[in-house]
C-alpha cells in the first residue's frame, strides 16, 4: 500500500501499518534489536528528553543458553539508557546464539532505543523535533543532524515516494538533505522559531524549495 505525501493521507497511511508493541529484534551472529516508545522497556522519561540510541553489550552466556554476565560498552547517552538496555537483554533468550562445543559464548547485543517510528512521525512538531536535536547536541555533538532517526525516516520517506510517483506532477524531485547543508540549516531554523509546525511538512518542504532552486539555477 503506497502512501501518498500529504499529512493527512499519510497519517491514514501509516495508522493502518500500527503493530503490537513489542521488541524488534533480529541475529545473524550478533542479536539487534530495536525498541520504542510503545513499550515500557523504553523509560518515558527519557524518550520525553529525546535520549535516543544504541546500546552496545556483551553479553557471555553458557552453552545452554544461560546468561553468566552482561559487559557494557561506553556510551555517551547516559546510564539510564545503558540500564534499559541491559534489562532488555535479560529478557532475550539466546539459546540459538550459544555454542554447544563452547562452555561459554560471548554475545554481541545491539539495543537500538528509537524514539519515533514511520507511525508517529506524522504527529511529530518542531517542539519535539526540537528536544530531540537538543539531546543530540549534548550527548553526540560530533554527529549529523542526518543521523536523527526522526530526520532519517523522514528523509527516506519523501525520497521513496518522490521516486515511486507520488511526486509525479513536482518538478524536480525533491533534493537529498545529505547532499545540500542549507537544507539541514534551514530546517533546524524553521523548526527554532516555529515550533507548533509539524516537522515532516517542514523537512518535506526544504527539500522541495532546495531542489527547485537547484533546477533554476541549471
Amino acid at each position: 500500500m503506497a502512501c501518498w505525501y500529504s499529512i493527512m493521507a499519510l497519517s491514514r497511511c501509516l495508522a493502518s501499518r500500527r503493530a503490537a508493541p513489542k521488541f524488534k529484534c533480529g541475529q545473524s551472529g550478533n542479536v539487534q534489536c530495536r525498541v520504542t516508545p510503545d513499550v515500557s522497556a523504553y523509560p518515558p522519561e527519557l524518550a520525553a528528553l529525546g535520549i535516543q540510541g544504541v546500546v552496545n553489550l556483551d553479553v557471555n552466556v553458557t552453552r545452554e543458553g544461560t546468561i553468566t554476565s552482561i559487559r557494557p560498552s561506553p556510551s555517551p547517552f547516559g546510564a539510564e539508557l545503558t540500564d534499559a538496555g541491559v534489562a532488555v537483554a535479560k529478557t532475550l533468550s539466546f539459546k540459538d546464539a550459544a555454542r554447544p562445543e563452547a562452555p561459554e559464548t560471548t554475545v554481541i547485543v545491539s539495543i537500538y532505543f528509537e524514539k519515533d517510528t514511520m507511525a508517529t512521525l506524522v504527529g511529530k512538531t518542531c517542539a519535539d523535533f526540537n528536544i530531540d536535536d537538543a539531546a543530540r547536541k549534548a550527548t553526540t555533538p560530533v554527529q549529523d543532524l542526518v543521523s536523527m532517526h526522526a530526520f532519517k525516516i523522514a528523509r527516506d520517506l519523501i525520497l521513496a515516494h518522490a521516486f515511486s510517483g507520488s511526486y509525479e506532477t513536482l518538478v524536480p524531485r525533491p533534493q537529498r538533505p545529505d547532499d545540500d547543508p542549507a537544507i539541514k540549516l534551514a530546517t533546524e531554523e524553521r523548526c527554532a522559531s516555529q515550533p507548533d509546525l509539524l516537522f515532516f511538512q517542514v523537512l518535506q518542504q526544504e527539500m522541495l524549495s532546495a531542489a527547485k532552486a537547484k533546477h533554476r539555477d541549471h
